[in-house]
């Protein structure tokens, strides 16, 4: 009865006897207005789309890591960073990376040394065509986040570790770089990103926000030693933000 009376649930990995409870919370959440987001586990990954299509709709955030979000939807993401139907071999992209990239060679455009990518965004900014669908060093995982979204979530974020993260709201594919850090200790940085997103979407329902806080947090913890240790308040958060400016990329999709 108490739980009637909150605005939001987050559901965690669900192990165990705890998983059979997932689709009757989705239902209590649905019947009483509480908005919900979840970060499913292994259990609730290897149940599929269909197996989880009555959780997925009632979801407003959908929070996976890319592994487990090609598991669920049974797709592979890729590092097609150029739709080759629109490029025009104009070789804007050639002359604009710095690092070099980018090459036409036998009547194509191809990339090189993704690795290298030094993550300013010029390449994708300067094609005349939008033929550059993302940076080289981003992963795409498109085709993967408009499925989910099909099954209803609201946002879906896909997190990629020192890749940073992706989210999709059914219009624009929001990009973001791993703030830069020195790691000590990657346990709990899943979710220490995800309490960070999830304060800055409640407070304030602006994606950019959301992701620069949930990343801030997750940047700052996996420099300490301990699942919670570098855990930021929301304060320490924005504070780390505004020390650290960083560009969200924002394409339609």
């Amino acid at each position: 009865e108490k739980l009637k009376d909150t605005d939001w649930l987050y559901i965690s990995t669900l192990t165990g006897k705890s998983g059979e409870l997932l689709d009757a919370v989705a239902e209590f959440a649905e019947e009483n207005g509480i908005s919900v987001a979840h970060n499913p586990g292994t259990t609730q990954i290897k149940r599929g789309l269909e197996g989880m299509r009555k959780i997925l709709k009632t979801l407003e955030v959908l929070i996976l890591n890319k592994e487990e979000a090609a598991a669920m939807t049974g797709m592979e993401y890729s590092q097609m960073a150029i739709d080759l139907k629109k490029c025009i071999l104009c070789g804007t992209c050639v002359d604009v990376c710095k690092p070099k990239l980018f090459k036409i060679c036998d009547g194509t455009i191809m990339v090189t040394k993704h690795e290298s990518c030094i993550k300013c965004g010029i390449c994708v900014e300067r094609c005349p065509t939008q033929a550059i669908t993302i940076e080289p060093w981003a992963d795409n995982s498109d085709t993967i986040m408009k499925k989910l979204y099909e099954y209803g979530p609201k946002l879906v974020v896909i997190t990629d570790g020192s890749k940073g993260v992706q989210v999709y709201d059914g219009k624009y594919r929001y990009l973001f770089p791993a703030y830069p850090a020195v790691v000590a200790d990657t346990t709990g940085a899943g979710d220490s990103f995800a309490a960070g997103f999830l304060t800055g979407w409640i407070k304030k329902k602006d994606v950019e926000y959301a992701i620069r806080l949930g990343s801030a947090n997750a940047a700052s913890n996996i420099e300490k030693v301990g699942a919670k240790t570098g855990t930021l308040t929301l304060a320490q958060a924005e504070e780390y933000i505004n020390a650290h400016p960083m560009t969200v990329r924002k394409k339609e999709l």
